[in-house]
């Protein structure tokens, strides 16, 4: 015997009103679980569909870890109205950043702001070539991206000199302790 079949014999003891009620109370309760039941499995589509655009960007611009940052950014840019292949062509123009995921972000603002939602309104001159191979692919980087990058590309070379330093002076050293 299952719960619900206890309350309604419990109820029908008392008489048909309290059935009535119980049968009412049973019936929205069900109605409650049906619509949670919806509601998550609505949620698990969509995050099954954000996972898998995130799989084509990871395809496009190589390892791109999976963070909770990373995925609200893709929720932003569903929510802006962006289609999945909008998304795409700003990983397509971002790959060859240091940090894809931001500079998709900064494509897609000004894009937003600028009032393209098709591939099609994408200006002439900012279009990145898909073809891959011997083509060359042009790519365009706002200046916010131009100045991370440098930034980026700074630490590296300094971060190659101190390890030349450190391995100069561990010979030094070894050569020291030797005599």
């Amino acid at each position: 015997m299952t719960e619900t079949s206890v309350i309604f014999d419990a109820a029908s003891a008392a008489g048909s009103a309290a059935a009535g009620y119980a049968a009412t109370l049973l019936a929205q309760l069900f109605a409650g679980y049906q619509s949670v039941q919806k509601q998550n499995f609505e949620l698990l589509k969509q995050k099954t569909e954000y996972l898998k655009l995130f799989a084509k960007i990871q395809e496009v611009c190589g390892a791109i870890r999976k963070t909770p940052s990373s995925l609200s950014s893709l929720s932003t840019w569903k929510e802006w109205r962006f289609s999945d292949e909008m998304i795409l062509e700003a990983a397509k123009r971002s790959c060859s950043s240091a940090s894809p995921i931001p500079y998709m972000n900064k494509i897609l603002s000004e894009w937003k702001e600028g009032g393209v939602y098709a591939l099609n309104d994408i200006p002439e001159g900012n279009l990145a070539s898909s073809a891959k191979g011997n083509q060359s692919r042009s790519t365009y980087v706002s200046e916010a991206v131009k100045t991370a990058n440098e930034k980026t590309d700074r630490e590296r070379y300094y971060a190659r000199l101190r390890e030349k330093a450190q391995s100069v002076a561990d010979g030094f050293l070894a050569k020291a302790n030797k005599n």
